[in-house]
């Protein structure tokens, strides 16, 4: 029970089911809705891939009206992490290799949380793929 005048118990994250989000025969810069959050989320990692090579890619993220974007050319087949740049406040996307661990908490957490995915090349239809692990509370 908590007192009256005592701050207010503190609700952990709890981790939700990750969204696997693929998008077959993406069209160029049409951005995809991957995550939707209108209540408290933290953002714990955000990947990206593309089934062609030579396709500019970018990730939007959306943090209670802060709007970030990160553009890209990805290789075919490769995945991509969102990674923290807090010196420039906005986040970039590297490789993952075999051995890679993120290096991170979370990426961000906010009331409102969005992330989108498009290309903005058309060297070909193949997929886009955007994996996120995330919780609310």
């Amino acid at each position: 029970m908590v007192k009256k005048g005592s701050p207010a118990p503190t609700i952990p994250p709890e981790m939700q089911t990750p969204i696997d989000f693929i998008q077959a025969a993406p069209v160029q810069n049409t951005w995809y809705e991957v995550l939707p959050i209108t209540r408290n989320c933290r953002l714990i990692s955000v990947s990206a891939r593309v089934y062609d090579t030579g396709e500019t890619l970018e990730v939007r993220i959306i943090v209670d009206g802060s709007d970030l974007t990160w553009p890209w050319t990805a290789a075919a087949n490769t995945w991509y992490m969102a990674k923290n740049m807090p010196e420039d406040l906005l986040f970039l996307m590297e490789t993952i290799a075999a051995t890679d661990r993120a290096s991170h908490t979370f990426l961000y957490e906010g009331r409102s949380v969005r992330i989108l995915i498009r290309k903005t090349t058309a060297a070909g239809a193949g997929n886009l793929r955007c994996l996120i692990h995330y919780a609310t509370w």
